[in-house]
């Protein structure tokens, strides 16, 4: 629950907008998707015009200078969140080992 707070403290920090977070869920997204046995090319190029127009998103709106800084401090962000992901799955794992019905409604999202 701590990161979980740290990490809203963090978005709430770094004023995060409404297009920030949806950048951050796709690149999230992305990363994730790698993983799977999917056509990737597609996935790539929308990664990749996502990194690129967020970073001109951010230099655009906010200067070069604290442009860059935003960039990078929401590239941060998106390693909180997988830093996240993963202690939640690895929650998951060791409530399923001690109670494997506990959360069968859970198995298809992580």
């Amino acid at each position: 629950m701590k990161h979980i707070i740290e990490l809203k403290n963090k978005f709430v920090k770094l004023e995060v907008s409404e297009i920030d977070c949806a950048a951050l869920a796709y690149l999230v997204y992305a990363q994730k998707s790698e993983k799977l046995a999917l056509p990737m090319e597609i996935v790539d190029f929308k990664k990749n015009l996502v990194f690129k127009e967020l970073h001109n998103f951010c230099v655009t709106n906010f200067g070069f200078d604290h442009g860059v800084v935003k960039y990078s401090n929401l590239l941060g962000l998106m390693h909180d969140l997988n830093e996240l992901h993963n202690n939640f799955k690895d929650v998951f794992i060791i409530w399923k080992i001690l109670d494997p019905t506990l959360l069968d409604v859970f198995d298809v999202a992580v």
